[in-house]
């Protein structure tokens, strides 16, 4: 059974893109096309988008370039849902952008944090159903770069 496609192509290729100026625009042009689809309450095409948001972007462990343009692409949805629609897509939104914050790739990690940011922006008092989890990827992101200090230092002695 095929996949369906709610993302359009051109929207696809600007997330996909390695700068970051065409990804950004990608993500402002998605962002026009979930907000005419609250306004048409077309709920099964958001749940379209952010899943394949999820499943082709986010999730796509060995492609930086589309993991960015996910998070950058599911930042964008939740402004985009506003902080009155944003809760019911939360639970498909942030385990994704939490997933990203143990990636090998520094630069993958630095957009799930914003990700997040941005997405905890709009969602308000409704992250705090994820706060336990928000806050150990925090912690485990502030370990890393520890852990490989210590380890440098550990060679010299």
């Amino acid at each position: 059974m095929a996949t369906a496609i709610y993302v359009d192509p051109a929207i696809q290729r600007l997330l996909n893109d390695k700068l970051y100026d065409k990804r950004k625009q990608g993500a402002l042009e998605l962002e026009r096309v979930i907000r005419e689809a609250v306004a048409k309450g077309d709920h099964v095409r958001i749940r379209g988008i952010i899943d394949q948001l999820c499943r082709d972007y986010a999730y796509a462990v060995h492609q930086p370039h589309a993991r960015n343009g996910g998070l950058i692409g599911l930042a964008a949805a939740a402004i985009a849902l506003g902080s009155e629609e944003v809760a019911p897509y939360l639970t498909s939104i942030v385990p994704p952008v939490l997933a990203c914050f143990t990636c090998q790739d520094a630069r993958v990690r630095y957009y799930a944090c914003e990700s997040m940011y941005n997405i905890a922006k709009v969602a308000k008092g409704e992250i705090l159903l994820y706060f336990n989890d928000i806050f150990d990827a925090l912690c485990k992101v502030g370990v890393v770069p520890l852990v490989v200090c210590w380890l440098r230092i550990q060679s010299y002695l």
